[in-house]
């Protein structure tokens, strides 16, 4: 297990030590690092927060087909799925991605823990390395320094300010080891636990770099609260459970980074702030950027739509016309075949065949002789009656 911890921390540390190089300063390198962590993530990134923006635009058809379906269940996952399928969306993408951060921070918290296992020698095999720290130590120790019990979990900083104090004494023993300056901006200690700072202060020792102690975990929980908030822009969700959850989450997290940037040395509260400040920059950079372009994607749908529809209609329009034009076109085609076609005898009018007298529709539609014509003159009769 130590071992493949190791091998994960391997490329962070190369990473660390590379900005490390470049800057002369561990708290810039540990900012750069942020920076390159944020540049290596931008492509999931952007892939997770284009999904989750597009899902927050699904939510009205979502809630729709929520009302549509009732209490079926089953009908409900099989529209949503439908739903998914139909604006290619995937409901999982980006989660993985979402969770990487915090190995990614676990395994910084490593290399700050232990920067003389896991950042100077980091390229000498652990057993190898482990000797090299013990005798370390015991040089130090030689030399008058202590190791507290209660310190036990960062005797490697301790170790490596005595590297900082003494390199030639130190290089003599090891010579992979180098001196690392852990002051930042001049005046904080990024090996401190701003916990620490408090006592500090009951004892008297009030300063600029006391106070900055306390401020960064604050500072840190600060911009975790805005990250939220920024983030959350773009979730829009209507179940009210789900929203007293996001609600709960937004505020427990900023609550748990001040904690943690209490507890731990505050070189972690450096990279958790440089991280909330490049992480609402993305954030509002991509939600433009891709609020742009959802809004272009959904004109086009409905254009589309718009378009398709006018076809249909098009289409039902001339549908008969063209069953019209194709029987006519048949009855010539038949009449062709048979010769002319007969003519229907045209019915006469009642004016003559009804009459009586003057009355041209006198014998009614009861008359047998109602549609012929007279084949005989008229009765004595009649013409009496007349």
């Amino acid at each position: 297990m130590l071992i493949l911890m190791r091998l994960i921390m391997w490329p962070f540390s190369l990473l660390l030590y590379l900005m490390y190089l470049i800057t002369g300063s561990y708290g810039w390198s540990i900012v750069l690092f942020a920076v390159a962590i944020k540049l290596i993530m931008l492509y999931p990134s952007a892939k997770s927060k284009r999904n989750t923006m597009h899902m927050a635009r699904m939510n009205p058809k979502m809630q729709e087909i929520k009302k549509r379906c009732g209490n079926d269940q089953e009908r409900y996952a099989m529209e949503i799925q439908k739903l998914y399928q139909s604006e290619h969306v995937n409901p999982l993408g980006g989660c993985l991605w979402s969770f990487l951060p915090l190995p990614i921070l676990i395994a910084l918290y490593g290399i700050i823990r232990r920067p003389v296992l896991n950042f100077m020698l980091i390229n000498m095999a652990r057993p190898e390395a482990l000797e090299k720290v013990e005798a370390l130590k015991q040089a130090l120790i030689n030399i008058g320094y202590e190791f507290p019990q209660s310190q036990q979990a960062y005797e490697e900083i301790q170790i490596a300010k005595g590297i900082f104090e003494h390199p030639d004494a130190m290089q003599a023993i090891v010579p992979q080891v180098f001196p690392i300056d852990f002051n930042f901006l001049g005046f904080i200690d990024l090996t401190a636990i701003p916990w620490s700072a408090f006592g500090q202060l009951q004892q008297g020792n009030v300063s600029l770099a006391t106070f900055a102690l306390i401020l960064i975990p604050i500072v840190s929980g600060l911009l975790n609260l805005a990250l939220s908030v920024v983030s959350m822009r773009t979730s829009i969700n209507t179940d009210p459970a789900m929203k007293s959850q996001q609600t709960m989450m937004m505020v427990m997290m900023p609550l748990m980074s001040v904690y943690i940037g209490f507890i731990l040395p505050a070189s972690l509260g450096i990279y958790w702030i440089a991280m909330s400040v490049f992480s609402i920059v993305q954030e509002l950079i991509l939600q433009k950027y891709y609020g742009a372009k959802l809004d272009k994607e959904e004109a086009a749908r409905e254009e589309a739509a718009r378009q398709d529809r006018i076809r249909r209609m098009e289409a039902a329009k001339n549908r008969p016309q063209v069953q019209d034009r194709n029987t006519s076109k048949e009855k010539r085609k038949r009449q062709n075949q048979s010769g002319a076609a007969p003519q229907k005898k045209k019915k006469n009018s009642t004016t003559e065949a009804g009459r009586v007298g003057d009355r041209p529709y006198a014998r009614g539609r009861s008359f047998g002789n109602h549609y012929d014509e007279l084949d005989e003159e008229p009765s004595s009769d009649e013409t009496t009656d007349q």
